[in-house]
């Protein structure tokens, strides 16, 4: 170990002072080499602070950076999440207020469900129809712009889990209209019967959701969309296509709180932000840049 920090020691002073101790040269050249060996010296010592102080700036630099995206990331999704949840909870609450404040005989009363649908409209943007499904599962009667009545949805995933849960929010699909919608259904007990319970849905179009997404910042958000947990868009995306298109999603499940990731857009990277939509199957991706 003397050894080689004796080395290092010869090195430098062969470097800086070889021509110094070199007597056969005029005393002005070898002046100057001291003078210059000096101030290399000199500079090296006030610049290492300066180095030292630039390296650790940047480093703290990267951290509030990194920081201060996250926090936006976090902030943007929570504030879709809570819209997009309001506006469905208002919507299932009023369904839910129909169902009781109104009989299912006189809802199967075309001219009282119509009078109701005309009053929920004007409370509820993007309500696309509204039904009353028998407990036999077919449609009694409908208030839209599509012949529905006489449908069978005995069969239908919505249907049945609706009879299961008492009031549900479906994934998107075409179902018989052919066109993507989901649904906001409640089911009720039929009065002095066995014969099961009676459903009133409320079909909702997908534009909708667009537009509650569209109000994000587009200057902190690149893309925002709703997926359901295999993947299918239940809204349309900049970078990953429309409704029903589907994308690979990390093995997250349904995340109650909100989940950041690093990850890959092409040759970009970016952050991405998951939050699961209370009560319903989908969940809330929104995509940042990354870290620059």
């Amino acid at each position: 170990m003397n050894n080689k920090w004796a080395c290092v020691d010869r090195l430098r002073k062969y470097i800086f002072f070889s021509k110094i101790n070199d007597l056969t040269l005029p005393p002005e050249e070898r002046y100057q080499c001291l003078r210059r060996g000096l101030l290399l010296i000199m500079l090296l010592i006030a610049m290492t602070p300066v180095l030292i102080t630039a390296g650790l700036s940047f480093y703290q630099y990267r951290q509030v950076l990194e920081e201060d995206t996250d926090n936006n990331a976090r902030w943007s999704t929570a504030s879709a999440k809570q819209n997009i949840e309001t506006f469905l909870e208002k919507l299932r609450l009023s369904i839910s207020l129909i169902a009781d404040a109104y009989t299912y005989d006189e809802l199967i009363d075309q001219t009282k469900l119509d009078y109701v649908f005309e009053k929920l409209k004007l409370e509820h943007r993007g309500i696309v129809d509204l039904s009353v499904i028998g407990p036999e599962g077919v449609q009694r009667t409908y208030s839209g712009p599509f012949n529905l009545v006489g449908k069978v949805y005995s069969d239908s995933l919505w249907y049945n889990k609706t009879l299961a849960r008492k009031s549900y929010i479906s994934e998107v699909f075409m179902g018989f209209r052919n066109l993507p919608h989901f649904v906001v259904a409640v089911s009720k007990k039929m009065p002095n019967s066995v014969r099961g319970d009676w459903v009133l849905r409320a079909s909702i179009d997908t534009e909708t959701l667009d537009r509650f997404i569209s109000t994000i910042n587009p200057e902190i958000v690149a893309d925002a969309f709703l997926a359901n947990h295999e993947g299918v868009l239940q809204s349309k995306s900049s970078f990953y296509g429309t409704v029903n298109d589907k994308i690979i999603l990390p093995d997250i499940g349904l995340p109650k709180n909100i989940v950041l990731l690093d990850e890959s857009r092409g040759n970009k990277e970016v952050i991405r932000a998951y939050s699961s939509i209370k009560d319903t199957p989908w969940i809330l991706v929104l995509e940042h840049p990354g870290y620059s």
